[in-house]
């Protein structure tokens, strides 16, 4: 499932380096704030970390992980937060259901997706740190 999961979340992160060469270039309808950069620049050493994980390889020092997995952590219950909190008020009262339960599913799979990929990082972080001569 790790493997899946790492080759998903690579696509996922290229996926979004193209969307935002788009819409910079001023090709895709969009714009881009300070959360959206935050989130392209620490998707690169997430998925690095996953497909770690994942393949059981080591890419980047062992000194960088903890910390790492530590503002991931943080950054992960951020956007959580902020994701459900602009759920909720886009103006859920006025909503049909479906629009509700389109919002809901969407938020659910964000949720896994964020869960999955901090977990991947997290359990990564904590194999280096126990075995820091791996790498």
């Amino acid at each position: 499932m790790w493997k899946i999961f790492a080759v998903l979340t690579c696509g996922l992160t290229i996926a979004a380096f193209i969307w935002f060469a788009l819409i910079v270039s001023e090709q895709a309808p969009g714009e881009i704030n300070v959360m959206d950069l935050i989130s392209l620049v620490i998707s690169v050493p997430a998925s690095i970390g996953i497909v770690c994980y994942a393949f059981d390889k080591d890419l980047l020092p062992t000194a960088f992980w903890p910390p790492f997995a530590k503002i991931l952590t943080f950054w992960t219950a951020l956007y959580l937060v902020g994701a459900a909190w602009m759920d909720l008020s886009l103006g859920v009262a006025n909503s049909a259901w479906s629009e509700l339960a389109a919002m809901a599913a969407l938020y659910a799979a964000s949720l896994a997706l964020a869960y999955y990929g901090w977990l991947g990082v997290w359990r990564y972080a904590a194999r280096v740190k126990q075995h820091p001569s791996s790498s």
